[in-house]
């Protein structure tokens, strides 16, 4: 429960009945937090319009997913077959997220490689970065606006895990946040295989973590749940020769490369010259400002409470 800030227009709210208002998720991806950074703002927008939540532990909640694993109501086949494959079509076009019935897709467990339980949910978005925008720009005078702005500046649609916001800021991002400035890349943009391609991988596309179009440039993270099912990217044999074989490069990298700055730094040369982009020149003030950015994202688990 948040309050939320003075001077919102109340047709903003959402009216749940009996008296009682929520913010909708434009507003509470960017005004409920109290007391935080930009980068952790720019986070929970990167949640908001992706395609992950990351639920909270407590023993309430710890209790009702006990039941449900128990009755079997929640298993690893629940996760399968959802109907979320990326976030953008072969053309970069927004997904519909519905299913047969025209009804929002629904929010779907993911399990780890031993069909345990995570913590992390895969579920349509539930806004946009351009909605947000248009909803701050409709604020006057509300507490916190100016930096929800310099967070969205930060913000992207798309992404599907906690470890796909951290590398997108940090390749991503300016420099004067800290990040190498590798321009805009599509977040889990689905490509479609050649027929060839298709022999190659069994399947007619895959999904791309983070592509750059224009040198056809991969970057597939690593590491957390959503690639743990049949889903992922590169788990099923042949996927990465099928993409190279139409010409492009796969690069990839996870948590601990990217959490150990002295292993980041040694992969980012390479990088670099696959997806056309320079290093940021290393000064004293961009390695200040890269170190800030680290730490905002992993000096502490990843929470968007």
């Amino acid at each position: 429960m948040h309050e939320y800030p003075r001077n919102l227009p109340a047709d903003m709210l959402v009216d749940l009945g009996n008296g009682l208002y929520v913010m909708p998720p434009e507003l509470s991806a960017s005004l409920s937090m109290r007391k935080t950074d930009v980068v952790a703002m720019a986070k929970r927008m990167f949640e908001a319009c992706g395609l992950f939540s990351i639920i909270p532990s407590n023993p309430r909640i710890q209790l009702v997913l006990n039941d449900l694993l128990s009755r079997g109501v929640l298993a690893a086949s629940s996760s399968r077959g959802d109907g979320i494959y990326g976030y953008s079509d072969s053309n970069g076009r927004r997904q519909g997220f519905l299913d047969q019935e025209g009804e929002t897709l629904p929010w779907s467990p993911t399990f780890d490689r031993t069909a345990r339980l995570t913590d992390m949910w895969k579920r349509a978005p539930l806004t946009s970065t351009d909605a947000i925008a248009a909803s701050l720009d409709r604020l006057e005078g509300v507490r916190g606006l100016p930096m929800a702005r310099r967070a969205l500046a930060l913000a992207r649609d798309g992404a599907a895990s906690p470890e796909e916001v951290r590398a997108y800021l940090l390749l991503c991002s300016g420099w004067r946040v800290g990040g190498e400035s590798w321009g805009t890349p599509d977040l889990n943009r689905r490509v479609d295989f050649t027929p060839e391609a298709r022999l190659l991988a069994r399947r007619s596309f895959a999904v791309a973590d983070c592509l750059w179009m224009e040198p056809k440039v991969d970057l597939e993270v690593q590491g957390m749940a959503f690639h743990a099912d049949d889903q992922g990217f590169l788990v099923a044999s042949g996927r990465r020769t099928a993409l190279e074989s139409m010409g492009y490069t796969v690069l990839e990298i996870n948590h601990e490369q990217m959490a150990d700055l002295e292993k980041f730094d040694a992969m980012l040369p390479s990088m670099a010259r696959a997806v056309g982009y320079p290093l940021q020149p290393r000064t004293g003030a961009f390695l200040q400002r890269r170190d800030k950015l680290h730490r905002a994202l992993f000096g502490l688990p990843y929470d968007p409470q």
